[in-house]
Order: structure tokens, then C-alpha cells, then sequence
């Protein structure tokens, strides 16, 4: 035998979306308290954390969609946005191919694909939500483009990195643009996003 013992490594993913739902359904129901310390518990362990970020986001949109109140607070650029608590009203979940799908209706909107860029999910008005465990994340402009003309011209445009509590303490300086193409040209829209954080405490 070598240095190193073989089959020590192992990769943790679900096999489809519907086994993750079921799989997160009873560990909600039967064991959330466990799902919950390990979320937490996992955030040191770097083999962990793709696998930790998935049941994050699993988790994350059942909560949101549930409705209640968060803690948010604006990005700027040097740090100093301040805190409040924002009310999320309880919308039924629906999964949308096309943008236009989510035209005028009011629910918690997610994209079948998993590589749709720039929002992990969207509520009326205006409200496009990226969760994340991690400590910075850039937004990508061709997402943005996709869902723009769905937007509703009435009211702002609000980003929301959903965070986990401990992340969400130091995450506080406005967030980056990112654009393909030859000479990077952001559109002016853009600009006039707000930027918050937003809290998900997992806590039994």
C-alpha cells in the first residue's frame, strides 16, 4: 500500500431534485433540529461545503416562501449600510422555464435550471434573492438582462444575498458587477439596483 490509503474520498450530492425535495421534507419534519446543527456545525469543514451549501439553499427557500420577518441591511461601498427588519409575506412556490412566466404574478418564483445566473429566486415586486454561504459574490449583468423585462417599473429593483448568521455579521460592502464580452459595458439600470444582505438564523 502507498502513502495514502485508497477510498477516503467521497463526494455528497443528491441523485435528483426529487429525492433532495424528499429527502429535506423528512429531515424538516422528523429531524430539523440535527439538519439544522449540521448546517451550522459544517461551516469549518471545507469537503463539506458544497454539500452544505445545497441543504442551505434547500432550506433557505422553504423559510422565505413561508413568509415572516428578517433581518436585512443595505450593501454600500464602505461598509456602513444600517440594519432593519424587513416583512416577507407566505407565497406558494412554482417553478418557472421562462422569464415570462412570472409576469404579474404574485408567488415565490425559482428557475427549474440550476444555472440560471444571478437569482436563485424572485417575488413580486422586484424582489430577486441569491443565496449563498459564501463571503463575497459577484452578479452576473446577463442574468440580470434575462429577468429586466419582467421587472415592474414601479418600484425599485432590490438584490437580497440570503446569508447564514454568521455570514451575515461581516458581509457588508456593496458587490461587484460582472459582465462577457468585449469591453465589459455595464448597462446604466444597473446602477441604480439596491443591494442588501439578509439573514436566515438556523436556529431549533
Amino acid at each position: 500500500m502507498g502513502k495514502f490509503s485508497p477510498y477516503t474520498t467521497s463526494t455528497c450530492f443528491f441523485a435528483s431534485k426529487n429525492v433532495a425535495d424528499r429527502c429535506l421534507e423528512q429531515l424538516q419534519l422528523n429531524h430539523k433540529k440535527y439538519l439544522f446543527d449540521f448546517i451550522n456545525n459544517a461551516k469549518d469543514i471545507t469537503q463539506l461545503g458544497g454539500f452544505r451549501g445545497t441543504l442551505f439553499e434547500m432550506v433557505t427557500h422553504t423559510i422565505i416562501r413561508q413568509g415572516g420577518d428578517f433581518r436585512v441591511r443595505e450593501l454600500t461601498d464602505d461598509g456602513t449600510g444600517s440594519e432593519a427588519i424587513h416583512s416577507f409575506d407566505s407565497l406558494e412556490e412554482n417553478f418557472f422555464d421562462n422569464v415570462k412566466e412570472i409576469q404579474g404574478r404574485v408567488k415565490y418564483f425559482r428557475p427549474t435550471s440550476k444555472t440560471f445566473e444571478s437569482i436563485d429566486s424572485y417575488a413580486h415586486p422586484n424582489n430577486l434573492f441569491q443565496v449563498t454561504v459564501s463571503r463575497k459574490h459577484s452578479i452576473k449583468q446577463d442574468g440580470l438582462r434575462a429577468i429586466k423585462d419582467i421587472l415592474d417599473e414601479n418600484y425599485c429593483v432590490k438584490i437580497y444575498f440570503v446569508l447564514p448568521r454568521e455570514i451575515f455579521e461581516t458581509f457588508k460592502r456593496n458587490q461587484s458587477y460582472e459582465n462577457k464580452g468585449e469591453g465589459k459595458v455595464f448597462d446604466p439600470w444597473v446602477y441604480n439596483i439596491k443591494k442588501y444582505v439578509l439573514c436566515v438564523n438556523l436556529e431549533y
